[in-house]
């Protein structure tokens, strides 16, 4: 399956799965570009691509990048690693940046302790194989 083909699978299924589907940002690489100058780092090839072709319902910069942002200020969220989305309960997945792959990890906010290192598990070697994850097994 191309990578096209892949982003209509995403939407298929999220307007099945939901009922509803977010159009595609027109603006997609300014919005993008001005993402990475807020953040001071270039996004990984794949979160362009999914933001672009398969839309917000699936990955959303500007909140991720307002979320990296404000965590990253008090100089104890490391580097690169973006927010993806809460899982609830303190539980984030968030996006290794500084590999190309952007490896998806889980942090425990509900188990952190004030003053701890922020510690990942494991969830996805890739935000695409996490993506793949997401969709219904035939």
């Amino acid at each position: 399956m191309t990578r096209k083909e892949f982003a209509r699978v995403l939407r298929q299924n999220f307007r099945r799965q939901y009922g509803y589907l977010n159009p595609l940002p027109e603006d997609a690489d300014i919005r993008l570009d001005a993402i990475e100058a807020q953040l001071g780092f270039v996004l990984p090839p794949m979160v362009r691509f999914v933001y672009k072709h398969a839309g917000e319902d699936f990955i959303d910069p500007e909140w991720s990048a307002e979320q990296f942002l404000r965590w990253h200020a008090d100089g104890a969220w490391p580097e690169r690693m973006l927010p993806l989305a809460e899982e609830g309960c303190g539980i984030w997945l968030c996006l290794d940046c500084s590999r190309t792959a952007a490896p998806v990890l889980r942090w425990r906010g509900d188990l952190a302790a004030e003053g701890d290192d922020v510690v990942f598990e494991h969830a996805s070697p890739s935000l695409a194989e996490w993506l793949r994850e997401q969709l219904p097994r035939e």
